[in-house]
């Protein structure tokens, strides 16, 4: 076949070769920067066959889908059709590197181009191991012998076990015998001592018992003490004294249960003149002085002089007398309205009362967090409209909270009446509050 070579040329982006050309024709877009070659197959003879796989970007070249440019030393692939015009980086994909890929060798995957160096990466990663939360499929073997800190094989584990539990075997055994025989010497000093004390029950003291105590007392369980029996003692070393429990037929002031006469008594325990009859006592027992100890006997002086204190209406509301007695009077003077001076800020003083009045002087004041907050408060705050009207209250203290988290809007109009109620939540460190608009 003769070969016939012929070359045209064409400058418009949106043509890129006449179709057909002649087999073997070479063509040149120079818009696009392109060369093309006429086909000389049967099947699709003088298609034209484009030369350049990678060009350089050129504002006056139109692009299709998958295009590879050259661009500021990068290669770039089109996102789609992009007509001529300036270089945007939105309508490429960067596949890095330069003109020319470098080549990575890559075993086992021989060389590939820098574009493909993270996939190979990853084909391998999947036959590594992870450090941290991964499951081995295989065995792993290890050399013996390891160092501080290192993983050991089984048999290394297995003779370590063995010597191990030997040495604690024979150490359990020592052990259990030192301990018993230490316990033995324990128990024959504790049986020693123990003959020495007196038993809680059923035994007999062969000495004196002595208290030795600024203030002593002895206490008798009731059901241990049969009627008639008798304590002898001394009291702070200066006299004998004797308490006597005295059964039914006993002498005069005697009687059943928890009877009791406290007297004088020598040293045998013989009862002298009568000090003192337990609840049998019929007369007054006059008092000289108010008591230093706890639990003296008070004179009457000195128990009217303990009797409760009226609080006062502004100690009530400050919560500064908690013990005294609260009194009607002190109460409905606690409900009496605080005025809340206006001012750019308003700071409620909640140690001044309960309820609250505000007559606004102008917009965009501040509702700071109240000061001096009790658990439980409850009250209402008024809020009053001068006679101008229009004025606000532009922002909140957070202890504020209303239905929805938002922040009611007064009423506009002059004079006109809105009121918060609140109560505190101390545990939330909030004021529960609701609002009520246009009082009229």
């Amino acid at each position: 076949m003769t070969s016939r070579y012929r070359h045209r040329r064409t400058p418009l982006a949106s043509t890129p070769f006449p179709s057909p050309v002649e087999p073997g024709e070479i063509v040149v877009n120079t818009a696009n920067r392109q060369l093309a070659v006429g086909d000389a197959s049967a099947g699709s003879l003088g298609i034209p066959k484009q030369l350049i796989a990678v060009r350089f970007f050129d504002t006056t070249a139109a692009y299709v889908l998958n295009d590879l440019v050259v661009q500021a030393g990068k290669v770039y692939r089109a996102n789609g059709s992009i007509p001529p015009g300036a270089f945007n980086a939105t309508d490429w994909t960067d596949l890095g590197g330069s003109a020319t890929a470098a080549l990575v060798t890559f075993a086992p995957g021989g060389n590939v181009s820098s574009t493909n160096v993270q996939a190979a990466i990853a084909e391998l990663d999947v036959e590594k191991v992870a450090k941290a939360g991964d499951t081995m499929t295989g065995h792993l073997t290890l050399p013996s012998g390891p160092a501080a800190a290192q993983a050991v094989r089984k048999d290394y584990v297995d003779a370590a076990d063995t010597t191990l539990q030997t040495n604690i075997n024979a150490k359990t055994d020592k052990t259990y015998v030192d301990n018993a025989d230490a316990l033995k010497a324990d128990k024959t000093y504790v049986d020693t001592q123990d003959a020495l004390k007196v038993a809680k029950a059923g035994d007999t003291m062969t000495g004196d018992l002595t208290i030795n105590k600024a203030n002593p007392s002895v206490k008798l369980n009731k059901t241990a003490v049969a009627q008639g029996a008798d304590i002898v003692g001394q009291l702070n070393g200066v006299s004998r004294w004797q308490m006597r429990f005295a059964d039914s037929t006993a002498e005069t002031g005697g009687g059943v249960g928890s009877d009791f006469m406290l007297q004088p008594c020598d040293d045998s325990g013989a009862g002298q003149a009568l000090a003192l009859v337990g609840r049998r006592n019929t007369g007054l027992l006059e008092v000289k002085a108010d008591p230093t100890a706890p639990l003296g006997i008070s004179t009457k002086q000195y128990v009217d002089g303990k009797a409760p204190v009226a609080a006062t209406a502004a100690e009530y509301v400050a919560n500064s007398a908690p013990t005294k007695m609260l009194t009607p009077g002190a109460a409905w003077s606690a409900a009496a309205i605080a005025t809340l001076n206006d001012a750019a800020t308003v700071t409620p003083d909640f140690s001044l009362g309960l309820d609250f009045y505000w007559t606004l002087g102008a917009a965009g004041r501040t509702l700071a967090n109240p000061i001096n907050v009790k658990a439980g408060q409850k009250g209402l705050i008024y809020l009053r409209q001068d006679a101008t009207g229009s004025r606000t209250i532009t922002s909140w203290g957070n202890m504020y909270w209303f239905p929805g988290g938002i922040k009611p809007t007064l009423t506009a109009t002059p004079n006109a009446l809105d009121i918060i109620s609140y109560s505190v939540n101390a545990s939330m460190g909030v004021l529960v509050c609701t609002f009520s608009a246009g009082f009229a």
